[in-house]
């Protein structure tokens, strides 16, 4: 996608541009007739109580649109030859937008999927595994797409920023942190960034990572490719890359002081409301280019904000019939490669010119119903390899390899289970640690045991499965107690 490339609209109710009316070929007419007619100031002077009304009127008409079309020519013309391009948003769906608007010369933005796909694809598994670790697993699904700036503008027109919305066609279609959310799996809820002090945030970002000077966002991709790396300066690079690139661009390449705070102690960045400051922020972005749109000083503009999330947004409440997408949050794992750019052909009316298909209702959105369609969080690592780290850490002493394997392929079974039976899957996790020990327990020592508690049965059907009651756990824990306990310390070489 190049930087600089145009973007625009066509007015389909503004066609003198391209034809002449049937009026104006009439005034072409008259503007002959009166000028072989008149041969010099004395003849004009001398003929004018001559001429009928609808003559004189015809010649006044002729000298108005002459001189308008001059004034906006001259407006319009080329500077440092690059064309212009019509601004799009009258006449485009929104009633009353635009009207006061002169359209920029070119329009640019700083958002940079390419480098930002190029930093996620050089990420060895070991750093995608701390980076799934803090929290932004998500982000590591990306995968590079191409956004058309002639359609993100055309989205940008049609955005209401006092009600947070796109308006396409008298239908609204809602912007949100919740939508954020569903688009880039990034964390929502917890602390609000933006009310975050940014100085003080700036001096100890800087301090944390041995800085005296705010480096560019290749500088700190750069830094990614370290071997040395430590695991906190790995994750705030990584999220630096993202929000400079990705989530959060502005007319820099530099990072902004408003989202450094949450970046000090990044082992708790997740607890920070990230989706909530990419709303904020691009709806802030959005009022800004509004506001540069008004300005006729300026012979280019640059829009900001994730505009990868509002494509998305807006193609997803397409009514696109069989093609629509499935519904898998977050929508960055469907929404790749060329789809933006191939469903914004299919809703083209004309040029640039966008609003073809009809709006669906949040209803009939994937954003709707959440819980059905949500993959499993990429903080969850499904090989493992975190959880046995996180495991050797926690447990004091030396654990066997042969133990780790196990427990690890248990954690593996349950994490892959559905979130709906979440107090079901608890209790299975227990029982299966229990059952593991007790069978690797010596035959004498170990009792019989005929209650349903320690049997588990797995099948395709969660709900199937035999669950005992808690009396019967909290029984057999108590009974079992001191068997457990003497397992754990022979499998477990204590220091």
């Amino acid at each position: 996608m190049p930087p600089g490339q145009g973007s625009g609209c066509h007015d389909p109710e503004d066609d003198h541009e391209m034809v002449e009316s049937a009026s104006d070929r009439e005034d072409d007419t008259f503007g002959g007739t009166a000028h072989k007619e008149v041969h010099g100031q004395r003849e004009l002077q001398t003929n004018i109580e001559a001429l009928d009304d609808d003559t004189l009127f015809a010649i006044v008409k002729k000298i108005v649109c002459v001189g308008v079309r001059k004034i906006i020519s001259s407006a319009n013309a080329p500077i440092d030859g690059i064309n212009t391009v019509p601004n799009g948003a009258g006449g485009c769906g929104i009633s009353g937008r635009g009207s006061g608007r002169l359209a920029p010369k070119k329009t640019i933005t700083k958002l940079n999927v390419s480098f930002f796909s190029e930093v996620i694809q050089s990420l060895n598994p070991d750093k995608r595994t701390i980076i799934q670790s803090y929290g932004f697993g998500s982000l590591l699904l990306f995968d590079k797409c191409s956004i058309p700036l002639p359609f993100a503008r055309w989205i940008v027109d049609h955005v209401a920023v006092s009600s947070s919305s796109i308006v396409v066609n008298n239908r609204s279609i809602p912007l949100n942190p919740q939508i954020i959310h569903d688009v880039l799996g990034i964390p929502i809820g917890g602390q609000i960034i933006r009310k975050a002090d940014p100085e003080s945030g700036k001096g100890a970002f800087l301090n944390s990572m041995t800085l005296t000077t705010f480096p560019s966002a290749k500088a700190f991709g750069d830094n990614l490719s370290k071997e040395n790396i430590s695991e906190d300066d790995l994750v705030r690079s990584f999220l630096i890359v993202a929000l400079v690139t990705f989530l959060c661009p502005n007319s820099t390449t530099h990072p902004s002081t408003e989202y450094l705070q949450p970046l000090v102690d990044v082992k708790k960045a997740n607890e920070w409301d990230w989706s909530e400051f990419v709303h904020y922020w691009l709806l802030k972005q959005i009022k800004e280019y509004n506001g540069l749109m008004k300005n006729v000083d300026h012979s280019s503009i640059i829009m900001c904000g994730c505009l990868y999330t509002i494509c998305v947004v807006y193609l997803d409440f397409l009514n696109l019939d069989h093609q629509q997408l499935p519904s898998t949050l977050p929508r960055l794992v469907e929404w790749k490669g060329d789809m933006i750019e191939e469903k914004a052909k299919l809703d083209s009316v004309q040029g640039h010119i966008y609003g073809k298909h009809p709006i669906l209702p949040l209803k009939l959105t994937c954003y709707h119903k959440r819980t059905s369609a949500q993959i499993q969080s990429p903080t969850c690592v499904i090989d493992g390899s975190m959880f046995k780290k996180s495991l050797t850490k926690c447990v004091e002493g030396n654990m066997s390899h042969k133990i780790l394997d196990d427990l690890t392929a248990l954690y593996t079974k349950h994490a892959n289970a559905p979130t709906d039976f979440a107090a079901e899957n608890a209790q299975n996790i227990i029982l299966d640690v229990m059952s593991y020990f007790y069978q690797h327990a010596g035959a004498k020592e170990r009792p019989k045991c005929n209650n349903e508690c320690c049997r588990v049965v797995f099948d395709n059907d969660p709900a199937h499965a035999v669950h005992s009651s808690g009396d019967q756990v909290k029984s057999s824990l108590h009974e079992n107690n001191d068997i457990m306990d003497r397992e754990i310390r022979t499998n477990i070489h204590m220091d």
